[in-house]
C-alpha cells in the first residue's frame, strides 16, 4: 500500500478545461488523491465553482496548491496564492499546457501526481504587469496581435480544441495591422509601429508557438519578442513556422533580453497573460520581471 503524504493539498480543478473533458476527471482525482494524501480538498473553478469561495485565509491552510487544468487555471491559482508562500503544483488538464512543457511534466497524469507527492521544488521568476491591468504571469504576457489572437482562440476553443490556437492567430493576423506604440525597454525609449509585443518567461504559448526560444524560467530576464507590421500573406506563411522558434526569414521579428518593459499605445489593444484575456482596451502596461518569486513543484 502506498504511504500517504502528510502535506495538506488543495486541488483547484477547472472542469471546463479541454473543452469540458477535464470535468470527467473529478472522481478519478478523488481516488488518486486519496491514495497519496491524508489531507486534501478539491475545489472547482467557474461561475458557480467552489474555488470562488476560497479566501486568502483559506489558502493559508494548505502546504500545496495544485492547479488542475491549463495555463489559465495555473495563472489564476498563482494570482490568488502568491503572497502566502504556498508551493504550487500543476496537473496538466488543459489544451495547450505551455507551462507543463516548460518544466518537463510528463503527459501521464498519474506520474504527475507522483511528482507532486514527491514534492521537489524550484524557485522560478514571474512577470508582473501594472497599468491598465494588474496581474502576475507565469509564462507569457502579450499585447497586440497575440492578445487579439488569444481573444479569438477563447471563442473557438470549446468547439475546435487545440486547433483554436491557430484559428485565433489567423483571424488576428488578417484583422490587425499594428499601430504606433511608445516602448521603453530597460529605460531605452522607442517609438514606432508594432504588430505585437510579447514578454516571455517561458518559451511556448498557444500550445505550439515558440515565441521565446531562449527563455528560461529562472534566469532573471524577460525574453521580449517584438514584431513590426508585416504583409498579411507573409505573416500567414510564417505563422506555422513558429512551432520551431522565431523564423529566421521573418525580418520584422526581433528578440531582446531585458528586465522591464513599459508600453504605451494611443489605440486600445487586446492583451493576455498566460492565455487569460486581460482586456480589449489596454493602452498602457508596465511589465517587470521578479526573480525567484514562486516556488513550484518540478520533476525530480
Amino acid at each position: 500500500m502506498m504511504k500517504k503524504s502528510d502535506d495538506r493539498v488543495c486541488f483547484i480543478l477547472n472542469a471546463q478545461a479541454q473543452s469540458g473533458r477535464a470535468g470527467k476527471k473529478i472522481e478519478w482525482l478523488k481516488k488518486e488523491a486519496d491514495r497519496r494524501w491524508s489531507d486534501y480538498d478539491i475545489y472547482l473553478t467557474g461561475k458557480h465553482g467552489s474555488a470562488a469561495e476560497l479566501s486568502r485565509k483559506d489558502y493559508k491552510k494548505y502546504d500545496i496548491i495544485v492547479a488542475c487544468g491549463g495555463d489559465g487555471t495555473l495563472h489564476n491559482a498563482v494570482n490568488r496564492a502568491l503572497h502566502d508562500n504556498i508551493v504550487v503544483g500543476l496537473l496538466p488538464l488543459g489544451s495547450g499546457n505551455d507551462f507543463a512543457k516548460a518544466i518537463d511534466l510528463p503527459k501521464n497524469l498519474e506520474a504527475c501526481l507522483d511528482i507532486i507527492k514527491e514534492g521537489k521544488t524550484k524557485q522560478i521568476d514571474l512577470l508582473h504587469c501594472t497599468g491598465d491591468a494588474e496581474k502576475w504571469c507565469v509564462n507569457t504576457l502579450g499585447m497586440g496581435l497575440d492578445g487579439l489572437a488569444n481573444k479569438h482562440t477563447t471563442r473557438y476553443k470549446k468547439s475546435t480544441g487545440n486547433l483554436s490556437y491557430f484559428i485565433g492567430a489567423v483571424i488576428a493576423a488578417v484583422t490587425f495591422r499594428g499601430c504606433r506604440m511608445e516602448v521603453a525597454i530597460d529605460g531605452e525609449n522607442v517609438s514606432k509601429e508594432y504588430l505585437m509585443i510579447t514578454a516571455c518567461n517561458g518559451q511556448v504559448e498557444g500550445g505550439s508557438f515558440v515565441v521565446g526560444p531562449e527563455a528560461k524560467l529562472d534566469d532573471g530576464l524577460i525574453d521580449l519578442l517584438t514584431i513590426t507590421p508585416t504583409p498579411v500573406l507573409k505573416l500567414l506563411y510564417y505563422l506555422p513556422k513558429f512551432r520551431w522558434g522565431i523564423p529566421e526569414g521573418l525580418k520584422t521579428a526581433s528578440s531582446v533580453k531585458c528586465r522591464r518593459v513599459e508600453i504605451r499605445s494611443a489605440v486600445g489593444l487586446s492583451a493576455h497573460g498566460d492565455g487569460e484575456h486581460l482586456g480589449s482596451d489596454i493602452h498602457k502596461l508596465n511589465i517587470e520581471l521578479h526573480p525567484d518569486a514562486l516556488e513550484v513543484i518540478v520533476p525530480g
